[in-house]
Order: C-alpha cells, then sequence, then structure tokens
C-alpha cells in the first residue's frame, strides 16, 4: 500500500511541474502582437478597421465595409498590400465582395503569413491578384553599399547534399 501512495504522489507532483511548465512554454513562446499601421486609400465606401495587430510572423485585420454610394456594387474586391519595416512591398491579400447593397455593411477578417509587417494600404480593385507573395528583395546594404550575401540560395543546394554525405561518413562509416 505505501509503495501505491507513493506512486500517486510522484504522479501527481510530475503531473503539476508538466502543467507549469507548459503553461510558461505557452507564455513566452506565444506571439507578441502589435498595432500595425494602416492607410485607406479608397473614401467611398467607407472602410472602418477596428483591429489591426502584427507579430513577426503572422498578423490580422478586422474591420468593416459600408456602402454609402447609392448604388449597387458588384464583383469588387478588398485589397491589402503588405509593407515591411524597411518600406518593402511583401505581398497581396484580397477579400471578394460579390453583391454589396446599398446602406449594408459587411464584416471582414484577413490573416496573413508575412514577416515583419509594418504598414497595410487598403483599398479597392476589380480583380483578383494572383500572384499573392512577392519575393523579398536579394539587395543587402550596408550604410550606403550594396553587399551580396556570401552564402547563396544555389550554394545552400549544393551544400546539404555534401554535409549529409560527410555526417552519415563520420557517424556511421557507411561510405
Amino acid at each position: 500500500m505505501n509503495t501505491l501512495k507513493k506512486f500517486w504522489i510522484y504522479f501527481l507532483i510530475f503531473l503539476a511541474i508538466f502543467l507549469v511548465i507548459s503553461g510558461l512554454t505557452n507564455v513566452v513562446m506565444g506571439d507578441n502582437y502589435e498595432n500595425t499601421k494602416y492607410k485607406i486609400v479608397c473614401s467611398s465606401p467607407t472602410i472602418t478597421v477596428t483591429e489591426s495587430k502584427s507579430s513577426y510572423s503572422s498578423g490580422y485585420i478586422k474591420g468593416t465595409i459600408t456602402n454609402e454610394t447609392g448604388e449597387h456594387i458588384k464583383d469588387k474586391y478588398l485589397q491589402f498590400d503588405f509593407y515591411n519595416k524597411d518600406g518593402v512591398y511583401v505581398g497581396t491579400e484580397t477579400q471578394e465582395i460579390k453583391y454589396f447593397n446599398v446602406n449594408e455593411t459587411i464584416s471582414f477578417d484577413i490573416n496573413y503569413k508575412y514577416n515583419n509587417i509594418n504598414k497595410i494600404i487598403i483599398g479597392f480593385t476589380d480583380k483578383m491578384i494572383q500572384n499573392k507573395e512577392k519575393k523579398e528583395q536579394k539587395d543587402y546594404t550596408i550604410g550606403d553599399v550594396k553587399v551580396e550575401p556570401i552564402i547563396t540560395e544555389d550554394a545552400i543546394k549544393i551544400a546539404i547534399p555534401i554535409g549529409t554525405f560527410l555526417v552519415l561518413n563520420t557517424a556511421f562509416g557507411l561510405f
């Protein structure tokens, strides 16, 4: 009986430590969202942003659109252009608005997965953007001097198989 009692005490201690560590890990590793600047480039229909937040790797923007134009709007797209902290265009997200009646209010909620977003430009367009993401610029500058990266993508494509071969050969003597 004494052994079973010890087992349950150790089990409860283990469970308590596990829960504390899991909780602290979630707090530390969770995304820290900050407010993101935005600019609305159209005046009609009225776009109102209620919340715009981003973290290092993702973010979201929520709000409403009100049709105060006095006419029915059909087949438009709400467009979000994302810029990073250096002012470089990163990508575009669109949300389709098929039918938008007069004096109707529609809510929107866009989640995105771009890095270091600092500014969002919001507007309307007639077409859906097919190319959602533009690759980041390959220009690296230090001060006013343009610097080429030492390790390029082609070098990485060559180095990975060679490195794998060397690790397997050293660790297991397979080759």
